[in-house]
């Protein structure tokens, strides 16, 4: 069976270009189902459309989107659903695939962020890279696609980032990297992401001078949008615990000694006010997806559901 490379990581925040740098390290992917370039991303998701598939498949079992994360309670159920049944069967199809080719493999999909329940029961034997980015250049980035606000890509990136740092199995086999400094050394990162993966995968250093070339040769300084005038770190933008967190993360990019973990808790109504949003965002849910996600909140949106049914 091979070794897994796991990419996490919000959404625009630089997990297509961590994939493109595995696959460029010597990871495999099958290339024939990946998922097309567009205007969003001209160098490629790099995202097995099976797994997408199936990841919006399991969430939306929980009455959830990439938009609406899981609750708490949502994950345990998901834990179950890797037990058992059709879901795991499909799983396991799925990752099978992958290690038939007995070599190291990697997959890419921030949805895996808020699917660790489920996942962790199935993958097996896998290392995971975890860019991070200022996330409010992430949020802008989203923005700018029309379908969020800042105040809300800010706690779904709190959502998808919490839930990966609080999971010790995968924090403590992960490299956490900064984007900005990929983008500014690429030379240095990568270094050090080669170094990570040979490490961890048992692959030796022959041909390191060329896998490294190959890797950092993609590295483009335009990849840089939607990027902020300061950092977050002293951006007035956010909350104290989104602040925290990132503080956080960005110790681990830096591979300094990490302090108390706090628990970074979501803000009461945090799931309410992504759902309204994913409801008000120009890119539209679906009406009768939406009712599914509507019906174990009690929110009455009379009115919104109203207007996207005449959209």
């Amino acid at each position: 069976m091979g070794i897994g490379v796991i990419i996490l990581g919000m959404h625009r925040s630089g997990t297509s270009l961590a994939a493109e740098i595995a696959y460029r390290w010597g990871a495999y992917a099958d290339t024939k189902v990946l998922i097309e370039p567009n205007d969003w991303n001209l160098r490629g998701y790099w995202e097995h459309r099976p797994l997408v598939e199936l990841n919006d498949a399991l969430l939306a079992t929980v009455h959830s989107s990439w938009k609406v994360p899981p609750t708490n309670e949502s994950q345990l159920h998901l834990a179950r659903l890797a037990q058992e049944g059709s879901f795991r069967r499909r799983a396991l199809r799925i990752l099978a695939n992958m290690n038939a080719n007995q070599t190291v493999w990697f997959w890419k999909d921030p949805r895996l962020c808020v699917l660790l329940p489920f996942w962790k029961e199935i993958w097996g034997n896998v290392v995971y890279l975890i860019p991070v980015r200022d996330p409010m250049s992430s949020s802008r980035s989203l923005c700018a696609r029309g379908d969020f606000s800042i105040q809300s890509a800010l706690l779904l990136w709190q959502r998808y980032m919490s839930t990966v740092i609080l999971d010790k199995d995968v924090s403590s086999r992960a490299l956490f990297f900064s984007y900005e400094e990929l983008l500014g050394d690429s030379s240095k990162v990568c270094n050090h992401i080669c170094q990570f993966l040979d490490k961890n995968t048992g692959t030796d250093g022959h041909d390191r001078e060329l896998r490294l070339a190959r890797m950092s040769e993609v590295v483009e300084p335009q990849l840089h949008r939607n990027r902020t005038a300061s950092p977050f770190s002293v951006d007035e933008g956010g909350t104290e615990i989104q602040h925290e967190l990132y503080r956080l993360l960005m110790c681990n990019a830096h591979g300094r000694e990490l302090c108390a973990i706090n628990s970074f808790p979501m803000p009461s109504g945090w799931r309410n006010a992504l759902i309204e949003n994913a409801i008000t965002g120009h890119e539209r849910e679906s009406f009768h997806f939406l009712r599914k996600l509507l019906r174990p909140t009690k929110w009455k949106a009379t009115t919104l559901l109203q207007q996207i049914i005449n959209y």
